[in-house]
């Protein structure tokens, strides 16, 4: 089957209709789910819209979908059995249901209590959650969560009162959660029976219904990007502990296997990484490690760095030693945080905007009782800029 990179005009519908069928076939898609809209399949697939428009119209006329001119398109029966659901429940009417939506920002009077960046990831999110939500005219109450004291509140006392509001589904916006959070939060809901779909940065390995961001995926395709490039001996700058940086350090590895390169030519630094718990520390760590690095006119050709902040302390290190990225060096890293566009450095923007929608297309489909997809793993967009320029990579 052609992948989405292959796909280029109006002939390979047929190739993306056979796409969308085998994820309503697999079960991906349940019955009565509202799938992506047609702008999101063309950046998806990389076609135009009419090429998009030829898939959905075959599988309309094949009955696995069906459309709503004012709400959008959605699957019109279940295909073969779900490896990935929880089984159903009673419909709820869904016109004017109120979904709560429980999310942490910082807190009002602690600025730096979480990290800007995953301040704007949770704002797209929540936008598109909403967006969604609010064109199949359903409610939402929005709850903030914190552990801090101020603007927010402690998460049971969150979820008890939108339990109290009469919710009939709960979304949790936790980027970084851990365990025990959602824990709690299970364990707050459980009486109720009230479902709740989760967004992470993390998978939950559990069957609740929840959205990820593919971080394997994500440092799968930087690695593939700077070996496509001509760069070979990398460096993968990951001074934080945490579950999303071993993943994106395990797609790089996996990349290079895939390339046949040896495996030796990837070197991940510090020997020894720390566990971060203030968004201020990556740029400082990222800045010492970019020192040694750079140290005494050593030969570094390529960096991937965990994160963009990260990379901003490494770039800072090497504006000192007299480098410029994509003359010198190359270096890729993740987020796309604003100062990345303006700095040229090329990021993999996480999906937030899909993640939203897959997110709220979740809870309409348990509203409607359909079967619950435990897992929608969502790919990072990657956005190629000065940075990762082709160089002479010899030293």
């Amino acid at each position: 089957m052609a992948t989405a990179n292959t796909i280029r005009d109006k002939s390979g519908y047929k190739e993306i209709a056979a796409q969308l069928r085998s994820k309503i076939e697999r079960g991906h898609w349940a019955s009565g789910l509202m799938i992506p809209s047609r702008k999101s399949l063309t950046q998806e697939f990389q076609v135009g819209m009419g090429t998009i428009q030829s898939a959905i119209s075959l599988l309309v006329s094949e009955g696995l979908l069906q459309t709503d001119d004012r709400r959008g398109t959605f699957v019109a029966q279940p295909g073969s059995a779900a490896v990935n659901s929880v089984g159903k429940r009673s419909a709820a009417p869904i016109t004017n249901a109120t979904i709560g939506i429980l999310s942490r920002f910082g807190d009002a009077g602690n600025p730096d209590s979480i990290s800007q960046v995953q301040e704007v990831w949770q704002h797209n999110i929540l936008h598109s959650i909403e967006r969604v939500l609010s064109e199949a005219q359903c409610l939402t109450q929005f709850v903030n969560y914190s552990p801090l004291q101020g603007n927010s509140v402690p998460v049971e006392q969150a979820i008890r009162s939108l339990l109290a509001q009469g919710v009939s589904a709960l979304a949790a916006v936790f980027i970084h959660d851990t365990p025990d959070e959602v824990n709690e939060i299970l364990r707050t809901v459980e009486a109720s029976g009230v479902p709740v779909v989760f967004v992470s940065s993390n998978a939950l390995h559990r069957p609740v219904p929840h959205v990820i961001y593919d971080n394997f995926y994500g440092g799968y395709a930087a690695a593939q990007h700077m070996i496509d490039r001509g760069y070979q001996d990398i460096t993968f700058v990951a001074p934080p502990l945490g579950d999303w940086v071993d993943a994106r350090v395990a797609g790089a590895r996996q990349a290079f296997r895939d390339a046949d390169i040896a495996g030796d030519r990837l070197r991940v630094v510090p020997a020894e990484r720390t566990l971060f718990t203030d968004g201020r520390q990556y740029t400082p760590a990222g800045y010492e490690i970019g020192r040694s690095l750079f140290a005494d006119g050593a030969c570094v050709r390529a960096i991937i760095s965990a994160n963009d902040s990260i990379s901003f302390g490494v770039l800072n290190a090497a504006s000192e030693a007299g480098l410029v990225p994509g003359k010198d060096f190359g270096i890729i890293s993740f987020d796309d945080d604003q100062q990345a566009r303006h700095i040229g450095l090329t990021s993999l923007r996480p999906p937030l905007e899909e993640m939203g929608e897959a997110a709220a297309r979740l809870v309409l489909s348990i509203l409607s009782g359909q079967e619950m997809t435990t897992q929608v793993s969502l790919r990072a967009h990657l956005l190629a800029r000065a940075s990762t320029r082709r160089i002479d990579v010899s030293c």
